[in-house]
């Protein structure tokens, strides 16, 4: 903005002009920048379906906070063929699960990410990472047993139903019995006793060679029922 301003004489005229300074631009945005990539998978004796939680640290010299995110899993390492592929996701989350379809057992992925500030400005990708998967699912640790109100040094007939992936088989097992005799085994299908009332601790382990898992449950042996027997009535 300019003031003129002037002094009139006589056959003479003197102007002056006052121009004010240009205001500075505005500082220009910084993008932000991805580090901290990191990656964890799940236990596979609780979730069957091969997946990893994809972890990052967003940063911003500016200090805006994150407005988006985009990840991307790929077998590839050129990221030509993308198994997961997120696309622009609106959130400030700083981790992304696969979810439990799209990968495969045995496989190596490739994973990057990139971020976008409050301002919609973008990173670049971030460096790539590795991870690979088990190379089949692991086995189901589970059993039954009967009867399942059991008394005191009842025999309690257990039955492992434990499973494995396609083409594995279950190799080995073991059991624990809270107060029960015998007080561990390895057979699929033992018989115990249990030698008082209460809640009792059953532990299974079983392996297919190359992977263990275990189920624990509680079996209920039951108070016994007090003994009685018939007499007749006495004569008046």
């Amino acid at each position: 903005q300019a003031t003129r301003w002037g002094i009139s004489c006589p056959n003479v005229s003197i102007t002056v002009s006052n121009t004010e300074p240009p205001l500075p631009p505005p500082p220009t945005n910084q993008a932000p920048t991805v580090s901290g990539v990191s990656e964890t998978q799940p236990d596979y004796c609780d979730i069957k379906n091969a997946s990893a939680t994809l972890v990052w640290n967003f940063s911003d010299s500016d200090g805006d906070s994150q407005l988006a995110y985009r990840a991307q899993v790929d077998n590839n390492s050129d990221f030509s063929s993308p198994a997961k592929d997120t696309n622009k996701v609106i959130s400030a989350s700083d981790s992304y699960y696969t979810g439990s379809s799209g990968l495969n057992y045995n496989t190596t992925y490739y994973w990057r990410v990139m971020v976008w500030d409050e301002h919609d400005v973008a990173s670049a990708w971030s460096a790539s990472r590795s991870f690979a998967t088990p190379n089949h699912a692991y086995p189901t640790a589970d059993f039954s047993w009967a009867p399942a109100g059991a008394a005191p040094d009842q025999q309690v007939f257990f039955t492992d139903t434990s499973s494995a992936a396609s083409g594995y088989s279950i190799s080995s097992r073991s059991w624990t019995f809270e107060d029960g005799t015998p007080g561990v085994a390895t057979r699929a299908n033992p018989v115990v006793k249990f030698h008082d009332p209460g809640s009792k601790t059953v532990d299974l382990s079983v392996s297919d060679g190359s992977f263990t898992c275990s189920v624990s449950k509680e079996v209920n042996i039951q108070v016994p029922l007090p003994g009685w027997k018939e007499t007749a009535p006495r004569p008046q």
